[in-house]
């Protein structure tokens, strides 16, 4: 990730939209990134409508422009109401609003096919502790077309300067993640840990339980100096961690700002969704959770 130049922004009307659009905010003013606030309707007779005599004299298509203008206008206000939040948090962001008709997944998709972030929110936690994604969000994140930021709502962070934390397991997805993580870090001033579960080692072998210790801090050492050397003023640490890599993040999101993993988001195959790393991370991270696309080849 090069720079973060224009975000998307999921808007809904709910405590899950607004965490998401106040998470927005602050990362594009920290970027000088350009806000665009989407939501997606479908519009839809009301029932009292139609048992009303008025609405039962009407034609079919007038009936019909009157639903759709009506969703459009809500559709509007509600937008307008987000424009409102951004810029008296950002009396000097750049924000554009879409109302558009259509599912919200397919919508926020179509929206994220050439921006640098989509953010959505979740909708928060449930009885055992589990993030109630909804069928957005977790439709959202299943396939992305770019980095996605997952916001759940009422999320508290007590910690003065939270670290961002990233999973690395050396796989493509995982070096999208760990730049995303590094550009994260330098804007926001953050210190950055990258964390690794060693039964997740794809190089070395993912079928093996352990590995040899100096093999392993040679293996992360080349995998990080790049990225290092090229973001030589963000200050990092590596962690290995045995047993499951989820387990491990979700520990450490409770500590963090932001959760960043990987997955394939394969566009020949849409019915992949995301690996059990990412999707127990997403289901379970205390803070915000970024899940970025392994970059997309021509084969």
């Amino acid at each position: 990730m090069s720079g973060l130049d224009r975000i998307v922004v999921g808007i809904a009307d709910g405590s899950e939209s607004m965490a998401a659009l106040t998470w927005a905010v602050t990362e594009a003013a920290r970027a000088k990134a350009r806000l665009t606030l989407v939501h997606a309707f479908q519009w839809m007779v009301p029932a009292y409508m139609v048992d009303s005599p008025r609405f039962a004299a009407l034609d079919a298509v007038e009936s019909e422009r009157l639903s759709r203008d009506s969703a459009t206008e809500a559709a509007q206000e509600l937008l307008e109401r987000a424009m409102e939040v951004v810029l008296h948090r950002d009396r000097d962001a750049v924000v554009d609003i879409v109302a558009a008709e259509g599912h919200p997944v397919t919508v926020l998709r179509e929206e994220a096919m050439n921006v640098d972030l989509l953010v959505v929110g979740s909708r928060g936690r449930g009885l055992l502790g589990r993030v109630l994604l909804g069928s957005v969000s977790s439709g959202i994140a299943g396939v992305p077309t770019c980095p996605v930021v997952v916001v759940r709502a009422l999320h508290r962070q007590h910690d003065d300067n939270p670290p961002i934390v990233v999973g690395v397991d050396g796989s493509r997805a995982s070096d999208a993640a760990l730049r995303f993580a590094f550009e994260s870090a330098r804007r926001d001033s953050a210190f950055l840990r990258v964390l690794h579960g060693r039964r997740h080692n794809r190089r070395l072998g993912a079928d093996r339980e352990t590995t040899d210790a100096e093999e392993e801090r040679r293996w992360l050492a080349e995998m990080v100096e790049p990225l290092a050397s090229e973001y030589d003023d963000v200050t990092y640490t590596v962690d290995t961690v045995d047993g499951k890599a989820a387990l491990a993040l979700t520990d450490a999101s409770a500590h963090a700002r932001l959760v960043v993993v990987g997955t394939r988001g394969d566009k020949h195959l849409p019915s992949l969704r995301l690996g059990s790393v990412s999707q127990g991370v997403l289901h379970h991270a205390w803070c915000p959770v970024a899940i970025v696309p392994a970059p997309q080849t021509d084969d």
